[in-house]
């Protein structure tokens, strides 16, 4: 496998579900809006070796997500931060995930904690993150509760690429978003996924999947 840019305007899907061989055989021959799909976004908590393989056999490219646990959300830190960052590279390593694929960390949910709270967790994590591997593509994932301006998404903040949970999502100050998720919980062939969308940001900058 090799580890590229993703090509603007590629159609992706992400899931929290395994992807099955049934499920990928339906998903690929399947297009929304007109559009088949090259790749997608799975989270860490599901994924494994042996699908990692099934993806690759289908053709698609890949990159991953890793969700904040819960007790992080309720009160950040830098403790919890590095905690997470260092279980998502060690679920990386252990997966056999190229270097150099986006990593999404996804913390939705932070309505309750403080500005500086949400920074510094986000920013412990990407240093741990970045211990484990300096070339990691480290990318926010901006959902709802996010309690952060434009200016601080973009200038406060060590992961340097963005993905919109939705259109309407703020844009990050400068960057704008390297992907976007255009529709959520929509069922396409019997799967449930969130259908994506990736360009270069405002700034050049663009996810990387392994293929």
């Amino acid at each position: 496998m090799a580890v590229s840019d993703v090509p603007d305007g590629s159609q992706l899907f992400d899931c929290y579900a395994p992807l099955t061989p049934a499920s990928l055989l339906r998903l690929t021959a399947a297009v929304y809006q007109g559009r088949g799909f090259r790749g997608c976004g799975r989270y860490l908590e599901t994924l494994s070796r042996d699908e990692i393989a099934l993806i690759k056999s289908h053709n698609l490219g890949l990159f991953t997500v890793g969700v904040a646990h819960s007790d992080s959300m309720h009160a950040p830190s830098a403790d919890l931060g590095k905690r997470d960052g260092e279980r998502h590279a060690g679920l990386l390593l252990a997966l056999g995930v190229e270097r150099g694929v986006t990593h999404v960390l996804d913390v939705e949910g932070t309505t309750s904690a403080s500005t500086n709270d949400v920074i510094t967790y986000i920013n412990a994590w990407a240093t741990a993150m970045r211990g484990s591997d300096p070339s990691a593509s480290l990318c926010l994932y901006e959902g709802w509760g996010i309690p952060l301006s434009s200016d601080q998404l973009y200038g406060a903040l060590i992961p340097s690429l963005y993905w919109a949970s939705s259109p309407h999502s703020l844009a990050p100050a400068k960057r704008g978003f390297a992907i976007c998720q255009v529709i959520e919980n929509i069922t396409i062939a019997g799967i449930q996924v969130d259908v994506d969308v990736a360009n270069a940001d405002h700034l050049g900058g663009r996810i990387r999947w392994q293929i």
